[in-house]
């Protein structure tokens, strides 16, 4: 895997509404899916679909205690990078009603 693509699966890991609710949630520290699922608003199976892929993307970890597993963030400068896109929001140069996604895709 060559950098572009380690940022393209960076990237992917945070072109999500719930995962990037999750991410916010882990901000606080570890969390049990029970926990995280009574925050977020999706089906269990949704949010193991996006836990599955925050670790595929190494945004997170899991540890099994007993019957729950707990999940943190594999990498406290993943703070930094939250925090860096949260200060780099207001300098976005977006009109107030601009939709979410890009109108033009280059494939």
């Amino acid at each position: 895997m060559n950098q572009i693509q380690k940022r393209m699966k960076l990237i992917h890991g945070l072109s999500n509404e719930i995962r990037l609710e999750v991410l916010e949630l882990l901000k606080s520290g570890e969390q049990t899916v029970s926990e995280i699922l009574d925050k977020v608003d999706c089906t269990q199976s949704n949010l193991s679909q996006h836990l599955a892929c925050l670790k595929e993307c190494g945004f997170i970890i899991g540890r099994q205690s007993g019957k729950y597993v707990y999940y943190t963030l594999a990498n406290q400068k993943l703070l930094l990078l939250l925090d860096l896109i949260d200060k780099t929001i207001p300098e976005m140069h977006w009109e107030i009603k601009e939709e979410l996604e890009c109108q033009k895709h280059i494939n």
